[in-house]
Protein backbone atom coordinates (compact mmCIF):
# COMPACT_ATOMS: atom_id res chain seq x y z
CA UNK A 1 0.00 0.00 0.00
CA UNK A 2 1.27 3.46 -0.84
CA UNK A 3 2.17 5.94 1.90
CA UNK A 4 -0.16 8.69 0.81
CA UNK A 5 -2.69 10.24 3.18
CA UNK A 6 -5.87 8.56 4.38
CA UNK A 7 -7.97 7.27 1.49
CA UNK A 8 -9.91 4.27 0.24
CA UNK A 9 -7.72 1.34 -0.80
CA UNK A 10 -7.63 0.33 -4.45
CA UNK A 11 -8.53 -3.09 -5.87
CA UNK A 12 -5.06 -4.61 -5.49
CA UNK A 13 -4.71 -3.33 -1.94
CA UNK A 14 -8.16 -4.65 -1.09
CA UNK A 15 -7.30 -8.06 -2.56
CA UNK A 16 -4.22 -8.22 -0.34
CA UNK A 17 -6.15 -7.19 2.77
CA UNK A 18 -8.82 -9.79 2.09
CA UNK A 19 -6.30 -12.53 1.41
CA UNK A 20 -4.20 -11.87 4.49
CA UNK A 21 -7.36 -11.69 6.60
CA UNK A 22 -8.76 -15.05 5.47
CA UNK A 23 -5.68 -16.96 4.28
CA UNK A 24 -2.75 -15.23 6.02
CA UNK A 25 -1.06 -15.26 2.63
CA UNK A 26 -0.83 -13.62 -0.80
CA UNK A 27 -3.88 -13.19 -3.07
CA UNK A 28 -4.39 -15.97 -5.58
CA UNK A 29 -4.83 -15.59 -9.36
CA UNK A 30 -8.61 -15.17 -9.11
CA UNK A 31 -8.33 -12.26 -6.69
CA UNK A 32 -5.55 -10.67 -8.72
CA UNK A 33 -7.56 -11.02 -11.92
CA UNK A 34 -10.56 -9.30 -10.29
CA UNK A 35 -8.27 -6.55 -9.04
CA UNK A 36 -6.69 -6.07 -12.47
CA UNK A 37 -10.16 -5.64 -13.97
CA UNK A 38 -11.14 -3.29 -11.13
CA UNK A 39 -14.06 -5.61 -10.47
CA UNK A 40 -13.54 -6.17 -6.75
CA UNK A 41 -13.49 -3.24 -4.37
CA UNK A 42 -16.69 -1.59 -5.61
CA UNK A 43 -18.74 -4.79 -6.02
CA UNK A 44 -20.37 -6.02 -2.79
CA UNK A 45 -21.79 -9.04 -4.65
CA UNK A 46 -18.32 -10.07 -5.83
CA UNK A 47 -16.82 -9.50 -2.39
CA UNK A 48 -19.44 -11.71 -0.75
CA UNK A 49 -18.83 -14.43 -3.35
CA UNK A 50 -15.07 -14.26 -2.72
CA UNK A 51 -15.55 -14.54 1.05
CA UNK A 52 -17.60 -17.72 0.51
CA UNK A 53 -15.05 -19.14 -1.92
CA UNK A 54 -12.06 -18.35 0.26
CA UNK A 55 -13.54 -19.76 3.45
CA UNK A 56 -14.31 -23.03 1.63
CA UNK A 57 -10.64 -23.29 0.57
CA UNK A 58 -8.19 -25.27 2.77
CA UNK A 59 -6.05 -22.13 2.96
CA UNK A 60 -8.70 -20.72 5.31
CA UNK A 61 -7.32 -23.11 7.94
CA UNK A 62 -4.77 -20.34 8.48
CA UNK A 63 -7.55 -18.29 10.07
CA UNK A 64 -8.02 -21.00 12.70
CA UNK A 65 -4.30 -21.05 13.39
CA UNK A 66 -3.90 -17.28 13.47
CA UNK A 67 -7.16 -15.67 14.58
CA UNK A 68 -9.06 -18.41 16.38
CA UNK A 69 -6.12 -19.66 18.41
CA UNK A 70 -5.02 -16.13 19.26
CA UNK A 71 -8.57 -15.44 20.38
CA UNK A 72 -9.16 -18.69 22.32
CA UNK A 73 -5.61 -19.66 23.24
CA UNK A 74 -6.26 -23.40 22.92
CA UNK A 75 -2.82 -24.23 21.49
CA UNK A 76 -1.26 -23.36 24.85
CA UNK A 77 -2.35 -26.91 25.70
CA UNK A 78 0.85 -28.05 23.96
CA UNK A 79 2.89 -26.70 26.88
CA UNK A 80 0.29 -26.96 29.65
CA UNK A 81 1.56 -29.03 32.59
CA UNK A 82 -0.86 -31.67 33.90
CA UNK A 83 0.02 -33.31 37.20
CA UNK A 84 0.36 -37.07 36.52
CA UNK A 85 -0.39 -37.91 40.14
CA UNK A 86 -3.77 -36.17 40.02
CA UNK A 87 -4.64 -37.07 36.42
CA UNK A 88 -2.83 -40.34 35.60
CA UNK A 89 -5.00 -40.92 32.52
CA UNK A 90 -3.75 -37.81 30.74
CA UNK A 91 -1.11 -38.57 28.11
CA UNK A 92 0.32 -37.11 24.91
CA UNK A 93 -2.15 -39.01 22.73
CA UNK A 94 -5.02 -37.38 24.59
CA UNK A 95 -3.36 -33.96 24.44
CA UNK A 96 -3.07 -34.18 20.65
CA UNK A 97 -6.64 -35.45 20.30
CA UNK A 98 -7.95 -32.44 22.22
CA UNK A 99 -6.08 -30.06 19.92
CA UNK A 100 -7.42 -31.78 16.81
CA UNK A 101 -10.97 -31.64 18.19
CA UNK A 102 -10.96 -27.87 18.72
CA UNK A 103 -9.17 -27.08 15.48
CA UNK A 104 -11.55 -29.25 13.42
CA UNK A 105 -14.58 -27.78 15.16
CA UNK A 106 -13.46 -24.25 14.30
CA UNK A 107 -12.52 -25.10 10.71
CA UNK A 108 -16.03 -26.40 10.09
CA UNK A 109 -17.56 -23.48 11.99
CA UNK A 110 -16.05 -21.04 9.48
CA UNK A 111 -16.38 -23.12 6.31
CA UNK A 112 -20.00 -24.17 6.97
CA UNK A 113 -21.19 -20.65 7.79
CA UNK A 114 -22.62 -21.55 11.17
CA UNK A 115 -24.40 -19.12 13.51
CA UNK A 116 -22.08 -17.55 16.09
CA UNK A 117 -24.27 -19.09 18.79
CA UNK A 118 -22.98 -22.51 17.65
CA UNK A 119 -19.68 -21.70 19.33
CA UNK A 120 -21.44 -22.53 22.60
CA UNK A 121 -24.57 -24.41 21.56
CA UNK A 122 -23.40 -26.81 18.83
CA UNK A 123 -24.17 -30.48 19.47
CA UNK A 124 -21.61 -31.63 16.87
CA UNK A 125 -18.61 -33.45 18.32
CA UNK A 126 -15.31 -34.52 16.73
CA UNK A 127 -13.88 -37.52 18.57
CA UNK A 128 -11.66 -40.53 18.04
CA UNK A 129 -11.47 -43.57 20.29
CA UNK A 130 -9.02 -41.99 22.75
CA UNK A 131 -10.98 -38.78 23.17
CA UNK A 132 -14.31 -40.59 23.19
CA UNK A 133 -13.11 -42.77 26.04
CA UNK A 134 -12.03 -39.67 27.97
CA UNK A 135 -15.48 -38.16 27.44
CA UNK A 136 -17.29 -41.36 28.37
CA UNK A 137 -18.56 -41.89 24.81
CA UNK A 138 -18.51 -45.53 23.72
CA UNK A 139 -18.64 -47.22 20.32
CA UNK A 140 -15.84 -45.07 18.86
CA UNK A 141 -13.02 -47.17 17.46
CA UNK A 142 -9.64 -46.26 16.06
CA UNK A 143 -7.49 -43.12 15.79
CA UNK A 144 -9.55 -41.44 13.06
CA UNK A 145 -11.83 -38.60 14.11
CA UNK A 146 -15.55 -39.00 13.57
CA UNK A 147 -18.15 -36.26 13.41
CA UNK A 148 -21.05 -37.27 15.64
CA UNK A 149 -23.99 -35.74 17.47
CA UNK A 150 -23.48 -35.39 21.19
CA UNK A 151 -25.18 -38.27 23.04
CA UNK A 152 -25.93 -36.08 26.09
CA UNK A 153 -26.00 -32.49 27.30
CA UNK A 154 -22.59 -33.02 28.92
CA UNK A 155 -20.84 -32.19 25.63
CA UNK A 156 -21.46 -29.51 23.05
CA UNK A 157 -19.70 -26.34 21.94
CA UNK A 158 -16.30 -24.91 22.79
CA UNK A 159 -16.76 -24.76 26.55
CA UNK A 160 -17.05 -28.52 26.99
CA UNK A 161 -13.98 -29.33 24.88
CA UNK A 162 -10.99 -30.80 26.66
CA UNK A 163 -8.50 -28.29 25.28
CA UNK A 164 -10.37 -25.28 26.69
CA UNK A 165 -11.21 -26.96 30.00
CA UNK A 166 -7.61 -28.07 30.52
CA UNK A 167 -5.84 -24.79 29.72
CA UNK A 168 -8.24 -22.97 32.05
CA UNK A 169 -7.27 -25.26 34.93
CA UNK A 170 -4.20 -25.46 37.10
CA UNK A 171 -1.91 -28.47 36.80
CA UNK A 172 -3.69 -30.41 39.54
CA UNK A 173 -7.18 -28.99 39.90
CA UNK A 174 -9.88 -26.95 38.22
CA UNK A 175 -9.83 -23.16 38.47
CA UNK A 176 -13.12 -21.33 38.90
CA UNK A 177 -11.33 -18.01 38.41
CA UNK A 178 -9.47 -18.95 35.22
CA UNK A 179 -12.55 -20.46 33.64
CA UNK A 180 -14.77 -17.56 34.66
CA UNK A 181 -12.33 -14.94 33.42
CA UNK A 182 -11.84 -16.87 30.16
CA UNK A 183 -15.58 -16.81 29.42
CA UNK A 184 -15.91 -13.14 30.36
CA UNK A 185 -12.92 -12.06 28.28
CA UNK A 186 -13.00 -14.38 25.26
CA UNK A 187 -16.74 -14.95 24.82
CA UNK A 188 -18.49 -11.93 26.37
CA UNK A 189 -15.80 -9.22 25.98
CA UNK A 190 -16.36 -8.23 29.59
CA UNK A 191 -13.23 -6.84 31.23
CA UNK A 192 -12.21 -8.08 34.67
CA UNK A 193 -9.87 -5.88 36.66
CA UNK A 194 -6.64 -7.53 37.88
CA UNK A 195 -6.60 -8.56 41.54
CA UNK A 196 -5.22 -6.15 44.12
CA UNK A 197 -1.54 -6.60 45.06
CA UNK A 198 -0.63 -9.08 47.78
CA UNK A 199 -3.71 -11.26 47.18
CA UNK A 200 -2.41 -14.84 46.81
CA UNK A 201 -3.79 -17.13 44.14
CA UNK A 202 -6.33 -19.59 45.44
CA UNK A 203 -4.05 -22.52 44.63
CA UNK A 204 -1.40 -21.04 46.90
CA UNK A 205 -3.77 -20.61 49.83
CA UNK A 206 -5.93 -23.71 49.47
CA UNK A 207 -6.99 -25.78 52.43
CA UNK A 208 -7.22 -29.55 52.07
CA UNK A 209 -10.56 -31.22 52.54
CA UNK A 210 -12.65 -28.35 51.20
CA UNK A 211 -14.47 -28.33 47.91
CA UNK A 212 -13.47 -25.60 45.51
CA UNK A 213 -16.81 -23.87 46.06
CA UNK A 214 -16.16 -23.83 49.83
CA UNK A 215 -12.69 -22.39 49.29
CA UNK A 216 -14.03 -19.73 46.93
CA UNK A 217 -16.72 -18.73 49.41
CA UNK A 218 -14.04 -18.18 52.02
CA UNK A 219 -11.94 -16.24 49.50
CA UNK A 220 -14.91 -14.03 48.59
CA UNK A 221 -15.40 -13.05 52.22
CA UNK A 222 -12.72 -10.41 51.58
CA UNK A 223 -14.72 -7.34 50.46
CA UNK A 224 -11.84 -6.28 48.18
CA UNK A 225 -12.21 -9.52 46.23
CA UNK A 226 -15.99 -9.87 46.30
CA UNK A 227 -16.99 -7.49 43.49
CA UNK A 228 -15.09 -9.21 40.68
CA UNK A 229 -15.68 -12.69 42.03
CA UNK A 230 -19.44 -12.20 41.98
CA UNK A 231 -19.15 -11.71 38.22
CA UNK A 232 -16.72 -14.46 37.28
CA UNK A 233 -17.24 -17.20 39.89
CA UNK A 234 -20.73 -18.33 38.78
CA UNK A 235 -19.42 -18.91 35.25
CA UNK A 236 -16.50 -20.90 36.60
CA UNK A 237 -18.68 -22.92 38.97
CA UNK A 238 -20.96 -23.89 36.08
CA UNK A 239 -18.05 -25.96 34.69
CA UNK A 240 -17.11 -27.73 37.93
CA UNK A 241 -18.51 -31.04 36.66
CA UNK A 242 -15.50 -31.08 34.31
CA UNK A 243 -12.24 -31.88 36.06
CA UNK A 244 -8.85 -30.35 35.31
CA UNK A 245 -8.57 -32.28 32.04
CA UNK A 246 -12.20 -31.93 30.96
CA UNK A 247 -13.38 -35.35 32.13
CA UNK A 248 -16.90 -35.51 33.58
CA UNK A 249 -17.24 -35.91 37.35
CA UNK A 250 -20.04 -35.64 39.89
CA UNK A 251 -18.10 -35.20 43.16
CA UNK A 252 -15.33 -32.97 44.52
CA UNK A 253 -13.63 -33.77 47.83
CA UNK A 254 -16.31 -36.40 48.47
CA UNK A 255 -19.15 -33.90 48.05
CA UNK A 256 -21.70 -33.75 45.24
CA UNK A 257 -20.74 -30.87 42.95
CA UNK A 258 -22.99 -27.82 42.99
CA UNK A 259 -22.71 -26.20 39.54
CA UNK A 260 -25.57 -23.75 40.04
CA UNK A 261 -25.37 -19.98 40.08
CA UNK A 262 -26.70 -16.66 38.87
CA UNK A 263 -25.32 -14.30 36.24
CA UNK A 264 -26.28 -10.84 35.06
CA UNK A 265 -27.51 -10.56 31.48
CA UNK A 266 -28.71 -7.58 29.44
CA UNK A 267 -32.31 -8.54 30.18
CA UNK A 268 -31.71 -9.12 33.90
CA UNK A 269 -30.27 -11.80 36.21
CA UNK A 270 -30.51 -15.47 35.18
CA UNK A 271 -30.19 -18.47 37.46
CA UNK A 272 -29.04 -21.92 36.36
CA UNK A 273 -28.63 -25.37 37.93
CA UNK A 274 -25.75 -26.61 35.77
CA UNK A 275 -23.70 -25.76 32.72
CA UNK A 276 -26.18 -27.25 30.24
CA UNK A 277 -28.81 -24.85 31.55
CA UNK A 278 -26.39 -21.91 31.45
CA UNK A 279 -25.39 -22.78 27.88
CA UNK A 280 -29.04 -22.80 26.83
CA UNK A 281 -29.48 -19.38 28.45
CA UNK A 282 -26.43 -17.94 26.67
CA UNK A 283 -27.51 -19.12 23.20
CA UNK A 284 -29.49 -15.94 22.61
CA UNK A 285 -27.24 -13.61 24.59
CA UNK A 286 -26.49 -10.60 22.32
CA UNK A 287 -23.09 -10.13 23.94
CA UNK A 288 -21.72 -13.25 22.22
CA UNK A 289 -22.16 -12.19 18.55
CA UNK A 290 -21.14 -8.66 19.54
CA UNK A 291 -17.93 -9.92 21.14
CA UNK A 292 -17.09 -12.22 18.22
CA UNK A 293 -17.63 -9.37 15.77
CA UNK A 294 -15.34 -7.07 17.76
CA UNK A 295 -12.57 -9.67 17.90
CA UNK A 296 -12.84 -10.48 14.19
CA UNK A 297 -12.84 -6.78 13.32
CA UNK A 298 -9.72 -6.21 15.42
CA UNK A 299 -7.95 -9.10 13.69
CA UNK A 300 -9.06 -7.98 10.22
CA UNK A 301 -7.80 -4.41 10.75
CA UNK A 302 -4.64 -5.38 12.61
CA UNK A 303 -5.13 -2.64 15.18
CA UNK A 304 -7.23 -1.60 18.16
CA UNK A 305 -10.75 -0.47 17.42
CA UNK A 306 -11.59 3.22 17.58
CA UNK A 307 -14.93 4.74 18.59
CA UNK A 308 -15.74 5.10 14.91
CA UNK A 309 -14.91 1.43 14.34
CA UNK A 310 -17.31 0.51 17.16
CA UNK A 311 -20.07 2.29 15.26
CA UNK A 312 -19.29 -0.01 12.32
CA UNK A 313 -19.37 -3.02 14.64
CA UNK A 314 -22.82 -2.03 15.89
CA UNK A 315 -24.05 -1.70 12.31
CA UNK A 316 -22.61 -5.12 11.40
CA UNK A 317 -24.31 -6.73 14.38
CA UNK A 318 -27.64 -5.19 13.39
CA UNK A 319 -27.32 -6.46 9.79
CA UNK A 320 -26.23 -10.01 10.66
CA UNK A 321 -28.95 -10.40 13.30
CA UNK A 322 -31.40 -11.00 10.44
CA UNK A 323 -29.62 -14.28 9.61
CA UNK A 324 -28.69 -15.55 13.09
CA UNK A 325 -25.29 -13.82 13.00
CA UNK A 326 -23.85 -16.43 10.65
CA UNK A 327 -20.08 -16.22 10.57
CA UNK A 328 -19.57 -15.74 6.83
CA UNK A 329 -22.09 -12.91 6.75
CA UNK A 330 -20.26 -11.32 9.67
CA UNK A 331 -16.94 -11.58 7.83
CA UNK A 332 -18.47 -10.21 4.62
CA UNK A 333 -19.88 -7.21 6.46
CA UNK A 334 -16.49 -6.57 8.07
CA UNK A 335 -14.69 -6.48 4.72
CA UNK A 336 -17.44 -4.30 3.27
CA UNK A 337 -17.12 -1.83 6.13
CA UNK A 338 -15.50 1.56 5.64
CA UNK A 339 -12.88 0.71 8.26
CA UNK A 340 -11.61 -2.28 6.21
CA UNK A 341 -11.68 -0.31 2.95
CA UNK A 342 -9.92 2.78 4.31
CA UNK A 343 -6.17 3.27 4.59
CA UNK A 344 -5.37 5.36 7.66
CA UNK A 345 -2.36 7.67 7.60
Amino acid sequence: ESSTSSRDVDDFEFASRLSYFLWASLPDDELLDLAARRALVNSPTTIRAQVTRMLADPRADAMVDAFADGWLGFSSLRNHVVDPGTFPGFDEELRQAMLVETRTFLQDFFSENRPISDLLASQTLYVNERLGRHYGIGNIRGPEFLRIQSPSDQRGGLLTQGSILTVTSSSYRTSVVKRGVWILDRILCDRVEPPPPNIPELEESSASGLTLRQEMERHRADAVCATCHRKMDPLGFSLENYDGTGSWRTHDAGTVIDASGEISKPNGPTTFRNFAQLRESLKEDPRIPACMTRKLMTYALGRRLTDEDMNSVDAIIAKTRLNDHRIQETIAEIVLSQAFRMRLQ
